[in-house]
């Protein structure tokens, strides 16, 4: 897991992140980096490689006991930033910004139980849930 003050240093970013200076599909990539970044850091000691992000996420969901609609979140999460990555979006949907910082605070606060950072919590509390993606 993570330590408080990693969990509020990553939280720290995500906050950052999510100013709107270059668009929705810039912020889907900050937080596809962000995420990859947390992921990594959850599987520092695990003694295996990972061909990316996803193997990263399934590895961790699979040994940790995540919450099935976040895992289902964060997978929808990592399939819409991979496509704002390789420009397959004409259209960003609304709200997917904000609804995948909650997505990404969620684990934060899953994996260290005693984070709390009220300046994103202030931020994410009215975020809409995150479409499907396919």
């Amino acid at each position: 897991m993570i330590d408080k003050d990693k969990a509020l240093e990553l939280a720290e970013r995500l906050l950052k992140i999510l100013s709107p200076e270059g668009g929705d599909s810039a912020l889907l990539v900050f937080q596809r980096k962000l995420l990859e970044h947390i992921y990594k850091e959850l599987l520092a000691d695990v003694p295996l490689v990972f061909n990316g992000l996803f193997a990263r996420m399934q590895y961790f969901h699979d040994n940790n006991d995540i919450p099935a609609e976040l895992v289902r979140r964060l997978n929808t999460l990592r399939i819409l930033c991979n496509k704002a990555a390789h420009e397959e979006l004409s259209d960003i949907p609304a709200g997917a910004v904000s609804a995948g910082a909650k997505s990404i605070y969620e684990l934060l606060r899953c994996v260290c139980p005693d984070l709390s950072y009220p300046p994103l919590e202030d931020v994410v509390k009215d975020a809409p849930e995150l479409p499907r993606q396919s």
